[in-house]
């Protein structure tokens, strides 16, 4: 905020009296602003507010979310491994052993 004040402050190019009547409308918006009480009984702002919290906390929901979806799918390719430790997953398909050995006549 106290950059776009500044840069609205001190425009070059722009004549004093402009510059002057924009820090009257500065001074007049932060007057307004200031006079406004809070709605206790506002969910919306409540609900905003904690967002706000989450987020300087870095626990949204978004990133918690997104953190459970990666470590299922963690936990999914490793129930995918075989026994014996290689890494290669299994689709419900033979294993590379089994497409090896030939298929004996019953």
């Amino acid at each position: 905020l106290a950059k776009v004040v500044e840069r609205v402050l001190k425009e070059p190019g722009v004549s004093d009296q402009v510059l002057y009547n924009r820090a009257k409308g500065l001074l007049l918006i932060g007057a307004i602003f200031k006079q406004t009480q809070p709605d206790e009984s506002d969910e919306e702002r409540r609900e905003l507010e904690r967002m706000v919290a989450e987020a300087a906390s870095g626990k949204s929901k978004h990133h918690q979310l997104r953190a459970a979806q990666r470590a299922k799918k963690h936990e999914h390719a490793h129930a995918h491994t075989h026994v014996n430790g290689s890494s290669e997953k299994t689709n419900g398909d033979s294993t590379p052993a089994e497409k090896a050995a030939p298929a004996s006549a019953a």
